[in-house]
């Protein structure tokens, strides 16, 4: 039985006319000019396998991702060796360009009765079309599992040929960091304090700069602050909570701050589609969205570590480098942050940093009434693509009447939408006035008795120094470095990611007793 072919585009050896010549084991049973038209062939059955035989260089991501994950075999013929290793990863089996007639009916051939498996419907909310990440063991890895994984790219395709394959991610060497540099020298020493000045814009960014601030000068071999090169793949850590949590971005923006000064450089990333503000509480200029640019790169195959830092905000805090690929700046920008491609983003940032903190949406639902359109993006599908390829969520609730009940039940349904996920709760704004005298401890029975078998991690206090930090366009290490809301957060950086112990930080509510001398914990504002 002949196996129906449909091929985009041709080669000079011209490949149509010597498969029509064999007249029997592949049948060409349309030529596409355009690689939508080769996705419409295929999915609507007239073609059992997919040719792309020129134009590589222009094939959007999305689209092939969405024909492997249906099952439909796809093969590229080739010789750059970066674009083969871009296609391996979406599942493409690369075939050199100067492949004879016969050697290729026999690929197409293999590939009929070896078809990629297929995923069905993501969690990601994204249709049949979007796989689900699944280069992590089934349960979810801890943290030194992470830490020491081999390879930071995840598994290699098995179809791909080895000798067109090379390296998808390469760590910043000098030539890279001088490249892709941009950043401000830090002042007084990279102390955290008066670091204002140190925000520089970037080429790829040119919106992003802090207001009040020049850009910066390009970074020169002798910068103390330099990306390491990562032999071993760093954490992800997502902020999510359901809707109306309060302060999830001021959670991601912070705890970000804390690993970027701790670790020397650290990735924040937001994929909220529904309210970005990541670039507000930065202080940076929201006239441009990084996260965008980066997965419109990542589409196209070209995203690479100079790419990736081209388009990043830079921030310097406190001697380290807070990379930020700050969200859309409207609304209805949302599908141009497509799930497979900030799996790229995501996985380029775990390769090059320690650590990487998404700020996520609050909605999880799946958009059920597209689940079979194949082709429309879902708005909700970056937030569930960051949720799964987490290695830690931090569930942020609210802490009064509405925002517990809200958290015990958003977090059953985040266990429904991302089975991975691993969550640690963070309730946010205690205080007194909504819960009642004695409210952490009020807190914590109520869940105890009527949450998940899930502890609370961390009690964050209502603090005044979030809306300071927010006014002056800073973090709270560089505003409120005392305050109780920063030692809150920071307390997460040392039983999350098992890096160094965190420098203590005298909230405000430790006092010492005049009388005996002791130190003693009150609570905070009479909490």
């Amino acid at each position: 039985m002949s196996v129906p072919l449909a091929i985009l585009g041709d080669t000079p050896a011209d490949h149509v006319a010597g498969l029509e010549r064999l007249r029997g084991p592949v049948t060409v049973v349309r030529r596409c000019a355009e690689p939508a038209d080769l996705l419409a062939v295929c999915e609507s059955g007239l073609a059992e396998v997919a040719l792309i035989a020129d134009a590589v260089d222009d094939l959007p991501g999305h689209l092939l991702e969405r024909m492997t994950a249906s099952g439909i075999p796809v093969l590229a013929l080739t010789a750059d060796r970066e674009r083969a290793a871009w296609l391996s990863t979406l599942g493409v089996r690369v075939l050199p360009p100067a492949i004879t007639t016969a050697d290729l009916a026999a690929a197409v051939l293999t590939a009929a009765a070896n078809p990629p498996e297929r995923t069905g419907r993501s969690t990601a909310g994204s249709g049949a079309s979007e796989p689900v990440d699944t280069s992590e063991s089934p349960g979810r890895p801890g943290l030194s599992d992470v830490r020491t994984s081999s390879d930071p790219r995840g598994p290699s395709d098995p179809h791909g040929p080895t000798d067109l394959h090379g390296p998808v991610v390469s760590s910043p060497g000098p030539e890279a960091d001088a490249e892709t540099g941009g950043m401000s020298d830090a002042s007084d020493g990279g102390s955290g304090e008066g670091n204002a000045a140190g925000r520089s814009g970037h080429d790829g960014v040119r919106g992003a700069t802090r207001a009040g601030t020049t850009g910066g000068s390009r970074d020169q071999p002798g910068d103390e602050i330099r990306d390491e090169a990562r032999d071993e793949p760093g954490v992800v850590i997502a902020v999510w909570g359901p809707t109306g949590a309060p302060g999830r971005s001021t959670i991601a923006v912070n705890l970000a701050a804390e690993l970027a000064s701790d670790l020397g450089t650290a990735y924040l990333v937001d994929v909220d589609t529904y309210g970005s503000s990541t670039a507000v509480m930065l202080g940076l200029l929201d006239e441009t969205a990084p996260v965008a640019q980066a997965c419109r790169l990542a589409d196209q195959g070209l995203l690479d570590v100079a790419g990736l830092h081209r388009v990043a905000a830079d921030v310097v805090v406190g001697g380290g480098r807070l990379r930020a690929l700050t969200g859309i700046t409207r609304p209805d920008r949302w599908p141009e942050v497509r799930p497979s491609a900030l799996s790229s983003v995501i996985d380029l940032c775990r390769a090059t940093a320690r650590a990487t903190v998404i700020d996520c949406g609050f909605c999880l639902e799946a958009d059920e009434e597209l689940s079979f359109d194949t082709v429309a993006p879902r708005r909700n599908g970056a937030t569930l693509r960051a949720l799964e390829k987490a290695d830690i969520v931090i569930a942020v609730g609210g802490a009064d009447a509405i925002g517990l009940p809200r958290l015990v039940k958003g977090i059953a349904e985040l266990a429904e939408a991302v089975p991975t996920a691993t969550p640690v709760v963070a309730v946010n704004r205690v205080r007194r006035e909504s819960v009642g005298r004695g409210s952490r401890q009020q807190i914590r029975a109520a869940w105890e008795r009527y949450g998940p078998e899930l502890p609370i991690a961390a009690l964050l206090p209502a603090d005044p120094a979030a809306d300071a930090a927010l006014l002056g366009g800073t973090v709270l290490r560089e505003s409120a470095p005392g305050s109780a809301l920063r030692a809150g957060i920071r307390s997460l950086v040392p039983s999350l990611l098992g890096c160094e112990a965190a420098e203590r930080v005298r909230p405000a509510w430790f006092r010492r007793s005049r009388t005996t001398g002791r130190a003693t914990a009150l609570e905070p504002d009479g909490v």
